[in-house]
């Protein structure tokens, strides 16, 4: 017996923000949704939310403050990221 075969439509995706996603992974993408409804993310936040160790949320959101997609705020303990716009 095959496996049931699913039609995906292609539909375009409407963004509130200016950021530009294209070549962004799924991870970094499922990070900028979280922040898209809640303004701000936290390393522990984006680790939860990915289900990854602190470490792996620590190397993906400073690659996206390196892409310019998200600025670092705060220091230590107090820090955050939101979107650049």
């Amino acid at each position: 017996m095959n496996p049931p075969v699913y039609r995906v439509e292609e539909r375009p995706v409407q963004y509130h923000h200016s950021v530009d996603t294209k070549g962004v992974s799924d991870e970094e993408e499922i990070i900028l949704d979280y922040v898209r409804k809640n303004d701000r993310v936290t390393k522990n936040q984006a680790a939860d939310l990915l289900e990854v160790s602190a470490s792996t949320a620590t190397r993906l959101l400073r690659r996206m403050v390196e892409e310019q997609v998200l600025k670092r705020n705060g220091r230590a303990r107090n820090t955050y990221y939101t979107i650049i716009e």
